[in-house]
């Protein structure tokens, strides 16, 4: 579902550049940018989430491997 909303705004972004790249009107123009930008912000936000997740999970992995327990036994 995350990686889904991740190509969402990712095509978001790609549809209102080319948008504003064909637009005459200075202000549309403007405004499709600027959404651009924000679909923008939002795809590095998701991004930046999943980096921190998969960084904590690697993290974790390797705690489990240094005191040689795996799976259930590593959590508890």
């Amino acid at each position: 579902a995350l990686t889904d909303q991740i190509g969402g705004e990712q095509m978001l972004v790609k549809k209102f550049e080319s948008m504003a790249s064909m637009c005459n009107d200075a202000k549309l123009q403007q405004d499709l940018n600027n959404f651009a930008s924000k679909h923008r912000a939002h795809y590095n936000t998701l991004i930046s989430f999943l980096q921190s997740r998969e960084e904590q999970f690697m993290q974790g992995q390797g705690q489990n491997m240094n005191t040689g327990t795996t799976g259930a036994a590593a959590q508890k």
